[in-house]
């Protein structure tokens, strides 16, 4: 298995804990790159001792999904009620540090945390939209990329700056022409739809 994304669509039956956990148990013997979003981290807000220290794993929560997160290994309560990003960041960099994995947040800009406390701050130009599938988009080609950086021999940490950061870029730019084509109406079948062109713009450089 080259690389696993949990998450999308998963639902929060709770015999699906049993996965996560077996999953959870996979990477950490295999070192498979593993991205864990929507659902699949709420499991782990319920439940976050069940998370082991993992190199190769990077969570991917929106601003709901982190708050929750934060209360289930800090102890802070409405996260979600905080504006000042240097706060935020500074929660990120506490969490990857308590849980010991990385942590890509979503929201205006984006920023990869790591557990050495390192943070990385996209400057991609997205949509003024941003629209319900996009994250799961983004934690898809994150699984995607992470895989390929590890594949040119980049140590863990490289590897996942450099897949979060291009998976960031490659969404929002895709949802940025998506949303210029198609305005307010677009879907994330638009973002979808202008991956390939976007890759094509990159490949031609």
């Amino acid at each position: 298995m080259d690389a696993i994304v949990v998450g999308p669509g998963l639902g929060r039956d709770p015999k699906l804990a049993k996965l996560i956990d077996k999953l959870l148990q996979f990477v950490d013997a295999n070192q498979v790159p593993f991205i864990v979003d929507g659902d699949g981290l709420w499991f782990l807000s319920e439940n976050i001792t069940m998370l082991p220290r993992l190199e190769s794993a990077i969570l991917t929560p929106n601003f709901m999904e982190f708050s929750r997160l934060c209360k289930a290994a800090l102890g802070v309560d409405d996260v979600v009620k905080i504006r000042d990003p240097e706060e935020i960041r500074k929660l990120a960099v506490r969490l990857s540090d308590k849980i010991g994995v990385a942590v890509f947040v979503k929201k205006e800009h984006d920023i990869l945390v790591d557990p050495e406390g390192d943070v990385t701050e996209s400057e991609a130009i997205g949509s003024p939209r941003r629209v319900g599938g996009q994250g799961d988009t983004t934690a898809g080609s994150l699984g995607l990329l992470l895989y390929w950086a590890r594949k040119t021999g980049l140590d863990w940490k490289l590897a996942r700056k450099e897949a979060s950061m291009a998976s960031s870029w490659l969404i929002r730019e895709s949802a940025r022409r998506a949303f210029a084509a198609e305005g307010r109406p677009m879907t994330t079948t638009h973002v979808i739809g202008q991956i390939a062109n976007v890759v094509r713009m990159v490949d031609n450089k």
